[in-house]
């Protein structure tokens, strides 16, 4: 079997009410009708249920208070994209970067506790880039691969405290439990063509996770 979607679950972030929303096109009406009941994305992801394929949204009630997205065909519009927000709307910071069919998707939110950001966008996993800014306090809260370009937001004032990542030819169930047991939790994961990035965190609001590998989504389990 070849799982097309790996979902993670975790007790203790500072999230409630969820839900899960999976549409064949970009879903801005349920974005728009989640953020009208007081909901906001958490998490965003585009891939095959069967035969289709789907965007799959997860909405949840938060400690944001604001939240806009912006849809761009590429890593120059992004990075404008990013730096119009990061001067016209005060208080936002990156809490989400996805990408699907062909789009990046730039998620930003207020209320985040981040304190300060920086987005590296490169041809290659920006692994010693990564390494400095660690050394300066700013840790991964988000990543996502296109294909040809990766593109990685680290923020300073999130819950995390430590990070490390591996780069693993495949998704190794037995060492993502074994970090586990020693706090290490996996909070970012990227597949790429031939291998899989996993970051692996400590973060005191987190107290347990667990992980399905599905070859459709679960409605039903989740």
């Amino acid at each position: 079997t070849n799982p097309q979607w790996r979902f993670l679950y975790t007790k203790g972030e500072k999230l409630g009410i969820q839900r899960r929303v999976a549409e064949k096109e970009f879903p801005a009406a349920a974005i728009k009708k989640a953020w009208d009941e007081g909901f906001y994305v958490s998490d965003m992801s585009y891939g095959s249920n069967g035969s289709e394929k789907y965007w799959v949204m997860v909405v949840s009630k938060n400690t944001y208070t604001g939240q806009l997205y912006k849809l761009r065909d590429n890593t120059g519009e992004l990075k404008t994209a990013i730096e119009d927000m990061q001067k016209t709307e005060p208080g936002y910071y990156i809490s989400h970067i996805a990408f699907g069919n062909n789009k990046w998707v730039l998620v930003g939110s207020k209320g985040t506790g981040y304190t300060n950001q920086t987005t590296i966008i490169s041809d290659y996993f920006p692994e010693e880039n990564i390494k400095e800014n660690w050394k300066s306090l700013y840790q991964i809260t988000s990543m996502a691969y296109s294909g040809s370009k990766w593109v990685v937001v680290m923020s300073k004032g999130s819950s995390v405290t430590k990070q490390h990542f591996h780069t693993w030819d495949w998704w190794d169930m037995d060492e993502i439990e074994t970090e586990a047991l020693d706090y290490n939790y996996l909070t970012e994961a990227v597949k790429t063509p031939d291998k899989w990035y996993m970051v692996f965190s400590e973060d005191d609001d987190i107290n347990s996770q667990d992980i399905e590998n599905t070859e459709t989504i679960p409605d039903k389990q989740i």
